[in-house]
């Protein structure tokens, strides 16, 4: 049993492909490849023989690619190449707290007095001037996320990027088509004015986040640290126990005790001359890589002999002219 539809919200069409028991995997069709949205889920949740039987005869494909799963499997169906994500790894708090201040609780010294101290200076600055926190969600028993809201978080990190020297990578249009259905909004708010934000999705009973952001001249007062509190005093209270921070390492998220979570990505191949293909492009491309650091890491070695070997001779020349010396003196 199988159903597919084209969906027209996302810029890149999406298929839905129906399982016998219901689940549905969404891919993308791209060159002879299908792509499988699979990013932070386990392979195998995708193995079904059916599926990769319509992808290779329906579809005519040559691979189908599964990126960013969780948890490196070692009982993988037939041509099937499993390798480690080369980029990316996910940032992960782990929420089996009762409430917020027992999460605060469980933080570092320094990050639990700073947090203390940046709640109390925003709310003694700001409690006359309208300080509101917001949640928008897709969520019965919450307001619905407003489009207006939503473009105005992406706004301020683009602003935000651009006063760190860089562009941010966040297309506001397509997040919003592709998020609208599952968003999330966390809004802080003073004098009226939206002073930070965050945007997050539900998916598989854990919080994602995709944008952080917050407004460059309320930067003074830590409004990044208190919005990231404020979701993840949301994701405690709706019973989330898993926050996806997403791909990027930065020093604030392993403050707030994420660790790290080495993805995986997969290649389930149509045929032995694929797979062998597949093979021999992976070795291409990590000898490309490794080769360059294996003579860098030779020349130094080597320089450091040469240079050890000059010292030692040095030295050796020198000992030399001293007991020449010493038996002229006798």
């Amino acid at each position: 049993m199988f159903s597919i539809f084209q969906s027209k919200e996302c810029n890149i069409s999406r298929n839905e492909y129906i399982l016998a028991d219901g689940k549905k995997i969404y891919y993308l069709v791209q060159d002879d490849s299908v792509f499988v949205i699979s990013r932070l889920t386990l392979f195998s949740d995708f193995y079904d023989r059916d599926f990769f039987s319509y992808c290779f005869k329906n579809l005519k494909r040559k691979k189908i690619i599964f990126t960013h799963c969780r948890q490196k499997e070692n009982d993988l169906p037939k041509f099937t190449v499993c390798k480690k994500n080369p980029i990316d790894t996910n940032l992960r708090i782990d929420l089996p707290y009762k409430d917020t201040e027992e999460f605060i609780s469980s933080l570092g010294k320094k990050t639990r007095m700073h947090l203390r101290q940046y709640q109390r200076g925003f709310e003694r600055k700001f409690n006359g001037g309208g300080y509101k926190s917001i949640v928008q969600s897709f969520e019965q028993g919450f307001p619905a996320v407003d489009k207006s809201n939503f473009e105005y978080v992406v706004k301020l990190n683009h602003e935000r990027c651009l006063s760190k020297g860089f562009e941010s990578g966040v297309d506001g249009e397509k997040y919003w088509n592709s998020y609208k259905k599952y968003a999330v909004l966390n809004l802080l708010t003073a004098e009226g004015m939206i002073v930070a934000g965050t945007i997050s999705t539900v998916f598989n009973g854990e919080l994602c986040l995709h944008v952080i952001a917050h407004d460059n001249d309320y930067g003074s007062y830590n409004v990044g640290n208190l919005i990231l509190l404020q979701t993840i005093d949301y994701a405690i209270k709706s019973g989330i126990k898993t926050f996806n921070m997403l791909w990027g390492r930065c020093d604030y998220k392993l403050r707030f005790n994420a660790v790290e979570e080495t993805l995986y990505d997969y290649f389930v191949c149509k045929n032995l001359f694929v797979f062998t293909s597949e093979q021999i492009k992976f070795f291409f491309k990590e000898t490309k890589i490794f080769l360059p650091k294996a003579f860098s890491f030779a020349k130094r070695k080597i320089l450091g002999g040469i240079k050890f070997m000059l010292k030692k001779l040095h030295l050796f020349n020198f000992v030399k002219r001293m007991m020449k010396r010493s038996e002229k003196a006798v």
